[in-house]
């Protein structure tokens, strides 16, 4: 289009007469004038042949929501057959109807499929994905499937959907994690509120929820239940049955999705997977050795294409060696050569068990324990550093009853520098830090990993905040993750206060100290409007934490100022 305009322009400006096309003879014209006529016939050529380009893109990629732009197009082009048809060498042609025959047989039936069709039932445009994640997951799976299954759909995070918008959608897929004891998201409290308030809407969209979560916890999948309940109750209409996904099963996801009733259905054989990017480790020093059963590694992994901020977590897909799996088969008494059904297929047990996330199940015979296994999935680890394209990591390895360690854990922990490791981040963003406000951080064992991040971030910041960290472990002598860096930290004025708790030296607890220190906590709170950050396990320390900040402090100004990362 921008070509012709230009072509257009040129004619103007040569202010061509009727020397130049006579009705019925021949006139001769300057070399220079021919030149130019020539040129103008390129451009006209480059014009006709983007305009069929880009005719041919718009009815590939969809007929019904470009139609318009189609009609303009061939309407351009029988344009440029006609100006093409004045502007040849024999000045004389003209454009009969066996030349635009064609594009007026198209035309008519381009309209004749648009009045037929009608609208689409499934119309591509009419979809809306919206994700509610507290720990990156659920924002990075919703990504995934809108651009593998509805690249034509809208995106969005809840924190920024309005109620009143879902009725300009006809379909609308949630997709929610569970946090804390069966809670929203802290993305989604603010939609829950407003869909609690809303009345029926005239024209309903139809919905199904997609909603994470991790089985092992009595909660699992909790608000996407709590979700589902509410839409059906505001008149919403469902389109599919809500899906659990446990610990991010993509089976699941794929087995949901291939349900929904897309106009252009996707391969069956061509699942949806969540990218990884192979990173190279390059430091594993255990920080701990002294601790035989409780051993904390600090890993450093390199990728250029590690883009975070602090506060956000790296998903790490572990890998399983053979060898880990014979020794615990050897000690059921079970040989990996014996054969077991998976989905219908006769596999080997060991080479299976390589792909299956078994971690503490038992069963009495291979087969039953195959049965109860769910694919190897991601584990989240926070980060402790802030420099891209590197990203640092606290890792306890745990030990299993028979000696075994974990699946991720025991696999970091086992890595040498050099080794690739498939990794991706999952942006945490009500983890992240903000603006410069001292910060109150709450920190359990390798809990400390995000604010060793916070404290080098605000460091290269110039930050003169001030703020003040509660770190609890077991000894002094044996569990002080970091002590230089702390220390460093202090000396720079980055750190001005910090409370380390040894629960075997002391019999203390971090809740402990934080009655101990409630009336600097409320100052720092009430009046240097600081903001609270806790990490570390939810069971124990988490829950207990909180309780004792909802004794000292309003429950409004907690959903305000507390940010939290508990596994």
């Amino acid at each position: 289009m921008g070509l012709l305009a230009m072509t257009g322009l040129l004619l103007l400006s040569m202010q061509l007469d009727d020397r130049f096309f006579p009705d019925a003879q021949v006139y001769y014209i300057t070399s220079t004038e021919q030149g130019v006529l020539k040129l103008l016939q390129q451009l006209f050529w480059l014009s006709m042949a983007s305009l069929c380009g880009a005719l041919g893109l718009l009815l590939t990629t969809g007929l019904k929501q470009h139609w318009r732009y189609i009609l303009l197009l061939m309407l351009a082009l029988l344009s440029l057959l006609h100006l093409n048809a004045s502007l040849s060498l024999s000045f004389v042609h003209s454009v009969s109807f066996r030349d635009i025959a064609p594009l007026i047989l198209l035309l008519g039936c381009l309209i004749w499929l648009v009045r037929s069709s009608g609208k689409s039932q499934f119309e591509p445009k009419r979809w809306l994905i919206a994700y509610a994640s507290q720990t990156g997951s659920a924002m990075q799976l919703a990504n995934t499937l809108h651009q593998r299954i509805l690249p034509h759909s809208q995106l969005c995070c809840c924190s920024q959907l309005d109620v009143e918008r879902l009725s300009d959608y006809e379909h609308v897929l949630f997709v929610v994690s569970t946090c804390g004891q069966g809670d929203a998201p802290d993305t989604a409290k603010a939609f829950m509120q407003q869909l609690q308030q809303a009345v029926l809407p005239s024209k309903p969209a139809d919905f199904s929820v997609l909603a994470l979560g991790d089985s092992h916890y009595p909660s699992f999948c909790a608000f996407g239940h709590r979700l589902q309940q509410l839409m059906l109750a505001k008149g919403f209409q469902q389109l599919l049955p809500l899906a659990e996904v446990d610990q991010m099963d993509m089976q699941s996801v794929n087995d949901w999705w291939l349900q929904l009733p897309l106009q252009h259905q996707e391969s069956a054989s061509d699942p949806v997977h969540l990218a990884y990017s192979t990173a190279t480790l390059v430091q594993n020093q255990c920080l701990n050795p002294e601790q035989i059963s409780r051993h904390v590694h600090h890993l450093r992994l390199r990728h250029a294409d590690l883009s975070y901020q602090p506060g956000d977590l790296l998903a790490i897909l572990p890998r399983i060696h053979p060898e880990v799996i014979e020794q615990r088969l050897s000690l059921l008494g079970w040989s990996g050569d014996a054969e077991v059904f998976y989905h219908g297929q006769a596999e080997r047990l060991g080479t299976l068990l390589l792909k299956l996330d078994w971690t503490d199940q038992q069963a009495a015979t291979p087969q039953a324990l195959i049965d109860q296994l769910k694919p190897l999935h991601e584990r989240l680890y926070s980060i402790a550093s802030c420099t891209e394209g590197e990203v640092d990591l606290l890792v306890r390895k745990y030990r299993r009853a028979d000696g075994s360690t974990g699946n991720a854990s025991g696999y970091l922990c086992s890595l040498v520098p050099g080794d690739p490791v498939l990794a991706s981040v999952r942006v945490h963003s009500g983890f992240h830090l903000s603006h410069d406000f001292p910060l109150i951080m709450i920190a359990a064992g390798t809990g400390i990993a995000p604010f060793i991040g916070f404290l080098a971030q605000c460091q290269q910041r110039g930050s003169t905040a001030g703020h003040w960290l509660f770190f609890g472990e077991q000894f002094p002598e044996h569990d002080a993750y970091f002590a230089d860096a702390l220390s460093d930290f202090q000396r720079q004025g980055v750190l001005s206060q910090l409370d380390c708790v040894w629960s075997r030296q002391s019999g203390e607890y971090v809740q402990d100290r934080l009655l101990q220190k409630q009336v600097e906590l409320r100052e720092w709170i009430l009046q240097r409007n600081a903001h609270i950050y806790i990490c570390g396990s939810l069971s124990g320390f988490g829950e207990s934490v909180i309780q004792t900040l909802q004794q000292l402090f309003d429950s409004e100004l907690m959903k305000e100022r507390l940010h939290t990362d508990l596994y």
